[in-house]
């Protein structure tokens, strides 16, 4: 798990990197918060589970990735 931070409104946002039948998934966050809405999700939070994720696919740096906006579009198992 890479997670931003260079000082701009990005910070926090994260890039996970996930395997799914031995192929490797970069899934790459907005800035993800609680319920509450004020707690900044960490790596913490996804370090070494199980996700199923909703998103767009997206390509940062000719790599394929899943865009991911907000919490709920993530399901931690």
């Amino acid at each position: 798990i890479y997670t931003t931070n260079n000082g701009g409104s990005s910070d926090g946002a994260m890039t996970l990197t996930c395997e799914v039948n031995g192929v490797t998934v970069s899934v790459r966050t907005n800035v993800l918060y609680a319920e509450d809405g004020k707690t900044k999700i960490t790596e913490d939070y996804f370090r070494g589970k199980t996700i199923d994720v909703h998103g767009i696919v997206d390509i940062f740096d000719g790599e394929y990735q899943i865009k991911v906006f907000v919490t709920s579009d993530v399901t931690v198992h």
